[in-house]
C-alpha cells in the first residue's frame, strides 16, 4: 500500500531521528506515497529557516521527482506564464522558436495549464503523448503552418516527464534538435527548474491555504481515534474531505497507467476537468481550424466585450473565436461593446486575428459600459438582421449583463432578439451573480 511519511525530512540534508535516509524515501516513492517536509527548525537543521526547508524540498525533488512533494500550483503557474510572456516577446522580436521545460515528471498539469494560460503553440505531457508515431513531423507541421499564417514565433512547453507512445523520454533538448533539423529554426531552450517553486504565493494560493488550514483543524477535531485519515481538498470551489488512502491510490494508479503506456486510463483518472483542458489546448494550438463538415449550417456568432475592461477578456475572446471556427461556424467580432452592436461595427474574425491575445490585458475588441436606451433597440435589431447574427456571446461585467437582460425582455417586440445570448462574467470585483469566479479574479 502507498506510504505517507508526514512531519519528516531528509537525512542527506540533516541527520535527525525524524528525518528519512534516501533508501527509505525511495521505498516510499516506489509505493506511490509521499513525504511531507516538516518546518520544525530542529528537523530542518542549518538554522531551521526557509532556506533549510527548501534544501529538503530540493533534495526530494532532485533525487526522487517533484511529484512526491506538494507545492502551490497557482503560484507555480504564475512563474511559468511570467517566464513564457517574457520569452514570447524575445521570440517574436527575433522570430525564433523557444522550448520551455517545466516541472512534472509524472504529471502534466503545469505544462498543460501553463500552455493554455501562456497561449503556447504546442505542449507535451506524460499523460497523453502525441497520438502518432512520427509526432516530430506532426509537431513541426503544426508550427510551420502557424508561421505560414503570419505568426512570428513558436513556443513549445514540455513537461520534464514527457514521453512518446512507446514510453521513450521527450526531452527539451530533443525537441530543440527536432525543430532545428526539420524546420531550420533558430531554437532556444529555457529550463525553468526550481524558480517555479520559489517566491511569494499568489493571492489564490494564500486564500486557498487559509481555507484549507481552517478545514484541517475542523477535521482533526471532528475525527475519532479510529477514523481513516482524510485529505483536505477543493472541488468546485468547495473545501472537501476525502479518504487519504483513496486519493493516494488514485495517484498511484495514474503513475502505473503511464508506466504501462495506458494513456487513456491515465487521462480518465486525471478527471473531467483535466481532460477538457487538454482538448481545449489541442484545439487552440492548431495553426488552422478544421474545415466545416459537408452540408453543415454555418452559424454567425457575435462575440463582444461589455463593461469595464478586465484582464482575461482577450483570452476568453481568443478561445471563443478559435472554438467557433474549429466547429465550422463564423465568429463576428463586435467592436466597442453595445455601441458597436448598435452601430454595426462588426468584423468577421479569422484564426490568426487572435494570435497572442492570451497574454494581452484590456479588450482588443474594445468595450464600454454603455447600456442601450429603449429607443436604440430598434437599431440593434436591424444590425443583427442585416448581419445575419445567430447568437451573441458577451464577455463582460454588470453593464453587459444588464444590456443582455434588456434585450431578452424586448423579444416580444424584436424577433431578431430571439437568439441565444451567452454571458461570460468578467470583472475585477468578482461580484457577478451565477459564478464563484469571474474572469480577472
Amino acid at each position: 500500500k502507498p506510504m505517507v511519511a508526514s512531519h519528516s525530512g531528509c537525512c542527506a540534508v540533516n541527520e535527525h531521528i525524524r528525518c528519512k535516509p534516501d533508501e527509505v524515501i525511495r521505498a516510499i516513492v516506489d509505493s506511490g506515497g509521499y513525504i511531507g517536509i516538516c518546518c520544525i527548525p530542529s528537523f530542518l537543521g542549518h538554522g531551521g529557516d526557509i532556506s533549510a526547508l527548501l534544501d529538503h524540498v530540493d533534495h526530494v525533488a532532485k533525487t526522487f521527482g517533484t511529484d512526491h512533494v506538494t507545492i502551490g500550483t497557482d503560484t507555480a503557474l504564475h512563474r511559468i506564464i511570467y517566464a513564457a510572456d517574457a520569452i514570447s516577446s524575445t521570440a517574436a522580436s527575433h522570430q525564433r522558436a523557444f522550448v520551455i521545460e517545466v516541472m512534472g515528471r509524472h504529471a502534466g498539469y503545469l505544462a498543460l495549464m501553463g500552455a493554455l494560460a501562456a497561449g503556447a503553440d504546442f505542449a507535451l505531457i506524460p499523460e497523453s503523448p502525441p497520438d502518432v508515431d512520427d509526432w516530430e513531423s506532426k509537431m513541426c507541421e503544426i508550427l510551420q503552418s502557424g508561421l505560414d499564417e503570419g505568426r512570428r514565433d513558436s513556443i513549445v512547453i514540455v513537461a520534464e516527464g514527457a514521453i512518446d507512445r512507446q514510453g521513450n523520454p521527450i526531452t527539451s533538448d530533443y525537441v530543440q534538435q527536432v525543430l532545428q533539423d526539420q524546420m531550420g529554426e533558430d531554437v532556444r531552450v529555457t529550463v525553468l527548474g526550481h524558480m517555479q517553486r520559489g517566491g511569494s504565493p499568489t493571492a489564490f494560493d494564500r486564500i486557498l491555504s487559509t481555507r484549507m488550514g481552517v478545514e484541517a483543524v475542523d477535521a482533526a477535531l471532528d475525527a475519532g481515534p479510529d477514523d481513516e485519515p482524510v485529505l483536505i481538498g477543493i472541488i468546485q470551489n468547495s473545501i472537501t474531505r476525502l479518504p487519504l488512502m483513496a486519493c493516494v491510490s488514485t495517484n498511484q494508479a495514474i503513475n502505473r497507467a503511464i508506466r504501462e503506456l495506458d494513456f487513456d486510463k491515465a487521462m480518465e483518472l486525471r478527471g473531467e476537468g483535466f481532460r477538457n483542458s487538454f482538448q481545449t489546448m489541442r484545439t487552440l494550438v492548431r495553426a488552422v481550424p478544421h474545415p466545416p463538415k459537408a452540408g453543415q449550417k454555418q452559424l454567425r456568432i457575435a462575440i463582444m466585450n461589455a463593461g469595464g475592461p478586465a484582464p482575461g477578456m482577450n483570452a476568453a475572446v481568443r478561445a471563443a473565436v478559435r472554438t467557433v471556427l474549429d466547429k465550422g461556424h463564423v465568429p463576428i467580432g463586435v467592436k466597442r461593446g453595445f455601441r458597436g452592436l448598435r452601430d454595426g461595427d462588426f468584423m468577421e474574425m479569422h484564426w490568426m486575428d487572435v494570435d497572442g491575445w492570451a497574454a494581452i490585458g484590456g479588450s482588443e475588441l474594445g468595450t464600454s459600459r454603455k447600456i442601450p436606451r429603449t429607443s436604440e433597440y430598434y437599431s440593434i435589431a436591424r444590425q443583427l438582421e442585416d448581419h445575419n447574427i445567430d447568437a451573441i456571446l458577451m464577455v463582460g461585467g454588470w453593464a453587459g449583463y444588464r444590456a443582455a437582460l434588456n434585450m431578452y425582455e424586448q423579444r416580444h417586440t424584436f424577433a431578431a432578439f430571439d437568439i441565444p445570448m451567452i454571458c461570460v462574467p468578467a470583472t475585477i470585483n468578482n461580484n457577478l451573480p451565477g459564478a464563484d469566479f469571474c474572469i480577472c479574479l
